[in-house]
């Protein structure tokens, strides 16, 4: 009788921590796209070129969280354009952990870092979302 309590609970357990995991929305993303319709709303998206990849599809990442280190997801000095996709103001900095501030970015507005200091300098980023 104990085995088979034990045996149902832990499949219990198993369902029910693999639908809680499955539920959980990604938040971070890379993927290879272009333009501003790669960028879903409720998103800020990172592109490697200017113009938002708009010459060749390139890499994209798209994030809906602060970023305390962009080389956790192989984009650290990769960002040349950003398209702000969400209610929220962002801030960028060119260090990780949210130091040395480079600017940011209002709701639903982009820009291009071509010919500037900022391009490919990017290193964490975050917003003001509650």
């Amino acid at each position: 009788m104990r085995s088979a309590v034990s045996t149902t609970l832990a499949a219990a357990f198993l369902v029910t921590t693999a639908a809680t995991a499955h539920a959980a929305p990604q938040t971070v993303q890379t993927f290879t796209g272009q333009g501003l319709d790669a960028c879903p709303y409720g998103y800020l998206c990172l592109y490697e070129n200017v113009n938002f990849n708009a010459d060749a599809p390139g890499l994209i990442l798209k994030t809906n969280e602060d970023i305390r280190d962009l080389a956790t997801y192989g984009f650290d000095d990769k960002t040349s354009s950003v398209y702000n996709n969400t209610p929220w103001h962002w801030g960028f900095f060119y260090d990780k952990n949210y130091s040395k501030s480079m600017g940011g970015l209002d709701p639903i507005k982009t820009v291009n870092y071509n010919h500037r200091d900022e391009d490919n300098k990017m290193s964490s980023l975050i917003s003001n979302s509650p």
